[in-house]
């Protein structure tokens, strides 16, 4: 009942069931059938809808997820793909997985609506903005690699 009371705050401050989902997936890592099932009942939603808004956001599917969790804005870096998998490299783990050690998750996913200040990433419920100048970001990223030892 609270998870229900929660989204029912989120549409009466007039979130969309898209933003309620991605608010849903920061908070708790993952979405799971439950919070789908709650977010298309408050919401009134299709089956359609449903599959819809799992298209636009892949990683809202429930499943594991590393100790670490990094999602970057796919739109905030269109046409720079070579920076996604530069830092997929980096954390030696792939897009849409989880590193070999589990240390880290890395998803892509939509616009986050923060374009003006991007490229966005998200990181451990972190927003980072202007990711490739963000001393603080990349400091976080290299202390979470110093845990592999």
């Amino acid at each position: 009942m609270e998870l229900n009371h929660s989204i029912q705050v989120m549409k009466d401050q007039g979130f969309s069931a898209k933003r309620a989902l991605f608010n849903l997936k920061v908070k708790y890592g993952s979405v799971s059938s439950e919070m789908m099932a709650a977010v298309k009942t408050v919401y009134q939603l299709s089956d359609d809808d449903v599959r819809y808004l799992l298209g636009w956001f892949p990683q809202l599917k429930d499943k594991a997820v590393g100790k670490h969790t990094l999602i970057l804005c796919r739109s905030c870096h269109k046409g720079n793909d070579a920076f996604i998998n530069e830092l997929s490299d980096l954390i030696k783990t792939p897009i849409g997985g989880i590193s070999e050690d589990g240390l880290f998750s890395l998803e892509v996913t939509g616009c986050m609506g923060l374009c003006a200040l991007g490229p966005n990433a998200i990181l451990d419920q972190q927003i980072y903005n202007a990711i490739k100048t963000n001393t603080v970001f990349k400091n976080k990223i290299k202390t979470i690699l110093e845990e592999r030892g």
